[in-house]
């Protein structure tokens, strides 16, 4: 039976499903691209951030209105009429805090958490029908890169059950510094993505970053320390948002697995904000 990938999705601004774009677009045709329906998806957002590892065990989690403060107030009005009825998936939120804990990773459950927009934005326009069972793993707020590595990597095997395994966020996440969204983005911007890229991507060639490949364990040691490896690392995170949107992206090359390759599949740049998707895969 096919292995579904790891993957590491985009939510941007909430307004991606009410504001037409490179990124929703290509969410919307991003199941077709699959090799199978999921059964279940495991998704891990940046706005679900708890000391230790959290995972929803709801039963029918609620659509979550918790936008920055600084969205736009039209935008925040029409995705106040929108909402992402799917089912929960208790059972495997259950079953993820059991891998977890059994590579040594502390876990506990919450049976009333609903849908942040880091996860119901994306899945919006994914998977409209919204008939997929979903249950949350949140980012612990340690923002500790081997931990999320780890808890992705425990969760590796679901993958060839049809589960979906997911985090979202952006590999650089500087709103203040972004700039305007047609504007070209930054240099601190591109080195400090393509520093990323080259620890992960099974090819480089494509993204122009040079290097060759890398990914699965090799990549492991340099993403752990990225802090201090990276350029640019504390104005790409800076202080107050110093990684949570990142450590998804960690958490997904982990569910990779341990010889994972990684390979870009979209990306589009909103000045120095890159909306970028990527998958892990060992295949078969």
């Amino acid at each position: 039976m096919t292995s579904l990938p790891a993957l590491f999705l985009p939510h941007g601004s909430p307004p991606i499903p009410i504001e037409p774009c490179a990124s929703s677009d290509w969410l919307a045709k991003a199941a077709a691209l699959l090799p199978r329906r999921p059964t279940g998806i495991v998704f891990m957002s940046p706005h679900f951030v708890t000391p230790q590892f959290c995972v929803s065990t709801t039963e029918r989690p609620v659509t979550l209105m918790d936008f920055d403060a600084g969205t736009d107030l039209e935008a925040v009005k029409k995705l106040s009429k929108l909402s992402y009825p799917c089912p929960g998936a208790p059972a495997l939120g259950l079953r993820v805090a059991a891998l977890l804990r059994s590579t040594g990773l502390a876990c506990v459950t919450q049976d009333d958490r609903g849908l942040d927009h880091g996860v119901w934005t994306p899945l919006y326009v994914m998977y409209p029908d919204a008939d997929i069972p979903v249950c949350c793993l949140s980012v612990r707020s340690d923002l500790d890169a081997a931990a999320h590595i780890q808890a992705g990597r425990a969760l590796a095997d679901l993958r060839k059950e049809g589960v979906l395994v997911v985090g979202s966020g952006e590999v650089v996440h500087n709103v203040p510094e972004m700039g305007a969204r047609a504007s070209a983005p930054k240099p601190w911007c591109l080195d400090f993505e393509s520093w990323i890229e080259e620890q992960v991507l099974a090819d480089t060639s494509a993204t122009g970053t040079g290097g060759g490949p890398r990914g699965g364990r090799q990549a492991d040691a340099a993403l752990c320390g990225w802090k201090e490896a990276a350029p640019y690392a504390s104005v790409a995170h800076p202080e107050d948002s110093p990684g949570e949107h990142l450590v998804p992206f960690f958490f997904a090359h982990g569910a990779g697995g341990p010889d994972c390759a990684g390979k870009l599949e979209h990306k589009e740049y909103l000045g120095s904000l890159p909306m970028s998707a990527y998958s892990f895969t060992t295949g078969g």
